[in-house]
């Protein structure tokens, strides 16, 4: 896999006015396209770092939302790379907030 390209997927993800939802749906998409957990993790956590000094913490709280979902730092339906993962539970939390 070219990193530079899903760098490049990741970044316009996180430009996206959601980007919490394009993270999570791009998260889909790589392991439809066979990336593993620890490697979509590995991607999301160098954002992460990235954003970590950010005085608007919208961008960083995104992409911390999604990598616990790609984590499986959540219940077994969220867990993206897990056996159970629903994804219309997934937009229904995202769409009320996970906090809410």
């Amino acid at each position: 896999m070219n990193m530079d390209l899903l760098r490049e997927r990741a970044e316009r993800a996180i430009e996206q006015p959601d980007a919490q939802t394009a993270l999570i749906a791009l998260a889909v998409e790589f392991k439809t396209e066979g990336m593993t957990e620890a490697e979509v993790m590995e991607l999301y956590c160098e954002f992460l770092r990235k954003r970590q000094d950010d005085t608007d913490e919208t961008k960083y709280d995104a992409i911390f939302e999604a990598l616990t979902l790609v984590g499986g730092h959540c219940s077994s339906s969220c867990h993206i790379f897990g056996e159970h993962y629903d994804a219309g539970f997934v937009a229904s939390l995202v769409k009320r907030g996970f906090h809410d």
